[in-house]
C-alpha cells in the first residue's frame, strides 16, 4: 500500500440510553451507529453515522456498505464530496466526519478551522421530551428546568393533554413538537388551535411522507 493511501475501517458502536427513548411507533433502549476510521500515515480521522430507522436501515448495513468501498472510492470521496451518492446517508455522514477529522489532524488545527470557520460561536440547543403519559412528560419537562427549549414527541393517544401538562410544567420554555409522522391531516388541523393557545413555536413532521403534499396551502399560525 502506498504511504499516502487511505485505509478505512468500520464497525458498529452501541450507545446505551439512560432511559428509553420513545417516539410515535418506535422505542429505543440503545442506539447503534456506524463508527468509521480513516487512516493515512500516523493520522487517524474518526466519524460516526446513524441509520435511518424509518427506511429500516441498520448500523450493520451501513458498516457493510463502508467496508465494500475500495481505496479508490475513498480517495474519490475525499476529493469530491458529491461522490458516492448511492452510499446510504448515514454511511456518507460517518465517512464525511472522518475525513474532516483526518484533514484537521493532518493540518494540525481544530476541525472547525479545517472547515474554514475561524471562531466558534455558541448555539442554543434543545432537549427532547419523549412520548409518554401527560404526567410522565410533564415530569421530564420539569427535570429539564435548565434547558430553555424543549421538543415534545407527540403522536400518541393523549397529545393535547400532554401538551397542556408540559406547558403547565414549563411556562417559561420555548416549546416545539415533533410528531414523527404520527398525525393525519384532520388531527393536525384539530390540534393546531390548542398548540397556538399554548404558544408552541413549531410543528415538525406531522404527516407521513406520502401525505406531505396535503400541507400545501394549509394555513397554520405555527410554522410547519
Amino acid at each position: 500500500m502506498a504511504a499516502d493511501a487511505l485505509a478505512l475501517t468500520a464497525t458498529v458502536t452501541r450507545w446505551p440510553m439512560t432511559a428509553p427513548f420513545v417516539i410515535h411507533g418506535y422505542q429505543w433502549q440503545h442506539m447503534d451507529v456506524a463508527t468509521v476510521t480513516v487512516c493515512r500515515g500516523d493520522k487517524i480521522g474518526w466519524g460516526e453515522g446513524a441509520p435511518l430507522f424509518y427506511d429500516e436501515e441498520t448500523a450493520e448495513a451501513l458498516v457493510a456498505a463502508l467496508l465494500a468501498l475500495s481505496s479508490q472510492d475513498v480517495a474519490a470521496f475525499e476529493a469530491d464530496r458529491s461522490a458516492l451518492q448511492t452510499l446510504p446517508s448515514g454511511a456518507r455522514n460517518a465517512l464525511d466526519a472522518a475525513m474532516i477529522d483526518l484533514a484537521a489532524k493532518e493540518a494540525g488545527v481544530p476541525a472547525h478551522n479545517a472547515l474554514g470557520i475561524d471562531v466558534l460561536k455558541s448555539l442554543m440547543g434543545l432537549a427532547t421530551v419523549t412520548l409518554g403519559t401527560p404526567h410522565a412528560m410533564a415530569a421530564q419537562a420539569r427535570a429539564l428546568h435548565h434547558i430553555p427549549i424543549l421538543k415534545l414527541k407527540l403522536g400518541g393517544k393523549t397529545d393535547l393533554d400532554a401538551a397542556i401538562a408540559v406547558r403547565d410544567a414549563r411556562p417559561d420554555a420555548t416549546l416545539i413538537t415533533d410528531v414523527n409522522c404520527g398525525w393525519t391531516l384532520g388531527q393536525l388541523e384539530e390540534t393546531i388551535p390548542t398548540l397556538v393557545a399554548l404558544d408552541f413555536a413549531m410543528i415538525e413532521q406531522p404527516l407521513p411522507p406520502e401525505d406531505d403534499t396535503a400541507l400545501e396551502g394549509l394555513e397554520s399560525p405555527i410554522p410547519l
